[in-house]
């Protein structure tokens, strides 16, 4: 049910960035919500949780950009696999690393997009000069990671409340 919620909250802030990209973005540079989500879990949860997330956002992510099903779940997932099977060898934690870690794991999942995309036959190019380069993208996801962690921890500590036993000196 945990996963859920943490899809639906992708969902929701997908749509707004979306919509508001719509109007006003700059050589189609958009934030990756979907990766600032799985990173998250992928921090924090086991491997089965991230993978489902990963899988379900990924989804989402495919259907509002009329991929093939299949697409960006495949990409999200080896991307979430990734951060989950790497991040316990670094030593780093905190809001710089969390952001540091969407950035990098961002041009990844686009990198692995095109390369998906070009391994099954199809033609496929950047949206933009700006979107060629990856890093812009990573660098507007590392700025929302800062801004959406806060509200990504205070879910967390709902979700997943500490369950402390007292003792009954009755």
């Amino acid at each position: 049910m945990n996963i859920l919620i943490y899809a639906m909250i992708g969902w929701l802030i997908m749509t707004i960035i979306t919509a508001l990209g719509s109007r006003f973005t700059i050589g189609h540079l958009l934030p990756d919500i979907s990766v600032v989500i799985v990173v998250f879990i992928a921090i924090r949860r086991e491997i089965i949780p991230v993978i489902i997330t990963a899988t379900i956002i990924g989804y989402f992510e495919g259907q509002q950009a009329l991929a093939p099903i299949g697409l960006h779940e495949m990409a999200l997932t080896i991307c979430a696999l990734f951060v989950y099977l790497t991040v316990g060898n670094l030593a780093g934690n905190g809001p710089r690393f969390f952001a540091l870690t969407c950035g990098g794991i961002v041009m990844l999942y686009h990198l692995l997009l095109y390369i998906i995309i070009n391994i099954f036959g199809n033609a496929v190019g950047f949206s933009s000069w700006v979107t060629s380069i990856l890093l812009p993208s990573a660098l507007v996801t590392a700025m929302l990671a800062l801004i959406v962690r806060p509200l990504l921890m205070f879910v967390e500590r709902k979700l997943y409340a500490q369950q402390h036993e007292e003792l009954s000196w009755h």
